[in-house]
Formats: C-alpha cells, sequence, structure tokens
C-alpha cells in the first residue's frame, strides 16, 4: 500500500512520470489522486463502515454503480443469505459507455444507454444496463455471486454496475457490512 500511496502523491505532485509526456492529467485527477494517498497513508482503507440490516423477505435492490468511496470495497455477510449479481462486459468500451459518451449526471444515477441483443424488445423507460434486464445482457456476461454467513468479497463496484437480491424464506435477518475507503478532503 505504500508504494500505492507513493504512485498517487508523485502523481499529485509532479503528474505523468518521464516517458509518460503524452498522458495529459487535468487538475481534478492530480487532486482526486491526493485525496486517494493521503487516505492510504492514514490507514482509511476501510474507514468507513455501513451495517445493512433486512429482515422483510424478498427484496431486488436496483442496479447501480457506487460512488467513489467504493473504488476499495470489502463487503462481509455476518447473518441470512443475498446474492450479489454483477455484469460485465466483452470488451472494454462496450456500446453503452464509449469514450465518446459524456459522463452521467450526479447521483441520483441516470444510466446510459446500450445495445439490446439481436431482436430484443424493451420499454422505452426502462433502465438498459440494469443487470436485473434479463435482455440487455448474454447469460456470460451476468455472475450471480451467493453472500452467506461468512461470505465476502473485495472489489471495486464504483466500476462495474451490479445489484443485491434478499433472499426471502430464511429465518435469520441478513446482516452484512460494507467496508469502503475513508476520504480526507482537507
Amino acid at each position: 500500500w505504500s508504494r500505492v500511496a507513493a504512485s498517487l502523491d508523485q502523481l499529485r505532485r509532479e503528474g505523468p512520470r518521464e516517458g509518460e509526456e503524452d498522458i495529459t492529467v487535468s487538475d481534478e485527477v492530480r487532486e482526486l489522486a491526493g485525496i486517494i494517498a493521503d487516505s492510504i497513508a492514514g490507514g482509511l482503507h476501510f474507514g468507513t463502515l455501513e451495517a445493512q440490516v433486512w429482515d422483510g423477505g424478498h427484496l431486488l435492490m436496483q442496479s447501480h454503480t457506487d460512488g467513489a468511496t467504493a473504488l476499495l470495497h470489502l463487503s462481509l455477510t455476518l447473518g441470512g443469505k443475498r446474492v450479489l449479481r454483477v455484469a460485465k462486459f466483452p470488451e472494454p468500451h462496450s456500446p453503452y459507455r464509449h469514450r465518446s459518451t459524456p459522463p452521467p449526471p450526479p447521483r441520483p444515477q441516470i444510466p446510459l444507454k446500450r445495445r439490446l441483443r439481436s431482436g430484443a424488445q424493451r420499454e422505452p423507460e426502462y433502465n438498459a444496463i440494469s443487470v436485473w434486464d434479463d435482455e440487455a445482457y448474454y447469460p456470460e456476461e451476468i455472475m450471480d455471486i451467493d453472500q452467506l454467513d461468512g461470505g465476502a468479497y473485495i472489489a471495486s463496484p464504483f466500476c462495474f454496475e451490479h445489484g443485491v437480491r434478499y433472499e426471502n424464506g430464511d429465518a435469520d435477518p441478513v446482516i452484512a457490512l460494507q467496508c469502503r475507503f475513508g476520504f480526507i478532503n482537507e
């Protein structure tokens, strides 16, 4: 982690390294690199903790990407059962998020449009990149990951579309801890 923090700090202070002169780094990116470097140096890798408890039966959470604190995210399931559904794309910059597409507005997130499978149709107001939309992805682009007692994952859900399904029929409530970056922005 110290090497990651040192590289980010160098980016904040000096911009691209020697031999990378063709890379343009905006002031905003340099500032963000510094915020992340300070958080790592301060031991805030998982500096925020959120407890989630659900005891109301079956629940399907809306498909989404997380905020910047989920650049590094540790999730621990302490009780019950939930399913993490993750979508992936066959190649970088798949059609729904091409480089020429402007970034989405600040939260609440409004998803960008993604292509439909050949021959598929859906309602025009539907979330076109929802992981719960069977018409938006081919089966090999979806992963369902069971999260049972003691289940854990570490990921960067800031970078990918995902959703959570809470299962019903379990006598125990779902209890999960979400550990994310704690940013210091002085």
